[in-house]
């Protein structure tokens, strides 16, 4: 097996490991049977190596992969004691995070001591941290925490969790109208998933009465799945080892991508079809054949039945084809067939379900419920150089720039972004003086770091002179999204349009981007520097994002 794809089966595993072995509703999560089963699981993979004689390079990386889990393992074992034994105890709370920001950074200097060669299978633990430390957030965080637009998993209500409850339930559609309740108009194939794994939970005797903590599970599931096939993209855009680890280290450590591990929405799902189409339409590319492009219509296809914003990546996929059929135009005769098929898999995939509520119930395709101008999440109508430039009092602390206008947000929507991409809707940063100061710290280190990632971007999409259809897939795919987010902003001018979550894959794209601008630094020597220094960022962003992480649960009640 390729190491690239080694990922894909430590995601399911702790996916399975999360939803059998840990109790989210308990006060310690790791019951002591369970962390028997994970050391056994572990010492079994290294005899296993040993019988194989595999190579050293192998038993190095399994014996570094099992550490990052027996440090999640200890993580979460010290939150754990924390909320018990010492909640609201800022000094014990301090000492504590000294004491893990000792060992991360123990970690990181192993990291950096492995003589400065960067392989695939660094880019393999890159990715690893990045699934431990949404496993530690899943385990940790109980489900109707820091989500949006959840609800109540129970019948005759709306939201995300309603929606899901109707297919336990029930296993159909609602029967009336889907504005009825909130968040119904969504396309359901993220809400059918998540019933039938709760079916499936309940026929294993898993659950009870807070069944809706597995749902987290899932949705780690899709987390970790997106992260391997940001790597595969990364890989089909010719993105050196080095330029992958500084991308996916950010990504994997970016506070809301951790939470979205967690979410009980369809935008992870979304998320991850949309990077999945992404990654087939470069694999087409490479290999046009009809296998291919059906992938691609798929996930598409699966994406806009997630989420219709799903089908906004639909216009840089169809340019990167017709980019294709222009160098194939002597061998054009092979193209329709294949555009025939994929029209023939994407439109009812993706459109059945808003077609369907059009025909029945008058709802336009792309229905949106308007809040109006009556609700705490109304902004204001400020114009475009307010929104995009302007500021409420002085840019000097985290309070001003995010507190000044209730509901914790404020108007400008590069800040919101910035806001949102650290600490999502939550208001936990208040809870003490330790976690204002890290929250604070990330805010300021997110937004120096996203800046950076999209000039990197453009010099990269522009500069770069080969792998034209994997920068026009990238630059469309960001330039689309992006001004349809601006432009939802500003047409639904509130709280809740202004999320970072509607333009999270233009955010990994950027930071993608950046990684491809130092692919091949050792060319240039001051362009070596420059990536050995992002590079260092990067590993100091896991760690305070790791800690910011850690303060926040042990600051929560159990």
């Amino acid at each position: 097996m390729k190491r690239e794809n080694s990922i894909f089966l430590a995601v399911p595993v702790a996916a399975l490991a999360v939803n059998f072995l840990f109790l989210q509703d308990g006060t310690y999560k790791i019951p002591f049977l369970s962390l028997i089963l994970l050391l056994a699981g572990a010492f079994a993979i290294g005899v296993y190596a040993e019988v194989k004689k595999s190579s050293a390079d192998t038993k190095k990386m399994l014996l570094k992969t099992g550490a990052l889990v027996l440090v999640s393992l200890g993580i979460i074992q010290a939150v754990c004691a924390l909320r018990k034994n010492f909640f609201g105890n800022e000094s014990v709370l301090f000492k504590w995070t000294c004491i893990l920001a000792m060992v991360l950074v123990y970690i990181v200097i192993l990291f950096v001591m492995t003589g400065g060669e960067i392989t695939e299978d660094t880019v393999f633990l890159v990715l690893m941290a990045g699934l431990c430390i949404r496993a530690v957030y899943v385990v940790l965080t109980q489900v109707h925490l820091f989500q949006n637009d959840a609800g109540t998993m129970a019948p005759n209500y709306g939201g995300h969790l309603g929606y899901i409850y109707q297919f336990y339930s029930k296993g159909t559609l609602p029967s009336g109208d889907p504005r009825w309740f909130d968040q119904f108009y969504h396309p359901p194939l993220h809400h059918m998933l998540a019933g039938a794994w709760l079916k499936l939970n309940r026929l294993l005797g898993r659950g009870g009465g807070g069944i809706d903590e597995l749902l987290q599970s899932l949705t780690l599931f899709y987390a970790g799945c997106t992260l391997g096939f940001l790597n595969k993209i990364g890989i089909k855009m010719k993105i050196s080892c080095r330029g992958r680890c500084m991308a996916l280290g950010i990504i994997g450590f970016l506070p809301f991508g951790i939470m979205m591990s967690g979410a009980v929405n369809n935008d992870a799902l979304m998320i991850l079809f949309d990077v999945m189409a992404l990654y087939f339409t470069l694999k087409w590319f490479e290999e046009p054949v009809m296998k291919n492009i059906l992938l691609i219509a798929l996930t598409i296809g699966c994406s806009m039945m997630t989420k219709l914003s799903g089908g906004l990546i639909a216009p840089a996929v169809a340019a990167v084809m017709l980019l294709r059929v222009w160098k194939d135009r002597k061998e054009f005769r092979k193209y329709p067939a294949q555009f025939l098929g994929f029209a023939a898999v994407v439109f009812p995939l993706g459109l059945w379900y808003p077609v369907k509520n059009l025909i029945k119930f008058g709802i336009p395709i792309t229905y949106v419920p308007r809040l109006g101008d009556n609700v705490a999440q109304y902004i204001g109508n400020y114009g475009i150089a307010q929104r995009l430039f302007g500021l409420q009092g002085q840019f000097s602390t985290l309070h001003i720039v995010l507190d000044n206008k209730q509901p914790d947000i404020s108007y400008n929507i590069p800040v919101s972004i910035i806001k949102f991409l650290t600490f999502g809707e939550g208001r936990y940063y208040k809870q003490n003086p330790i976690i204002e100061k890290l929250g604070t710290g990330i805010f300021y280190f997110t937004m120096a770091i996203l800046a950076l990632a999209f000039i990197g971007t453009l010099v990269w999409l522009f500069l770069r002179r080969d792998n034209l259809h994997a920068r026009l897939l990238s630059g469309l795919s960001l330039l689309v999204i992006t001004v349809a987010y601006f432009k939802f902003c500003f047409d639904y001018p509130h709280v809740c349009t202004m999320h970072v979550r509607y333009i999270m894959l233009p955010v990994y794209l950027c930071f993608l981007g950046l990684g491809g601008l130092f692919s091949e630094t050792e060319e240039n020597g001051v362009m070596e520097k420059a990536g050995k220094g992002v590079m260092g960022l990067m590993l100091v962003y896991a760690v305070v994002s790791a800690l910011l992480l850690f303060t926040m649960e042990a600051g929560l009640a159990a």
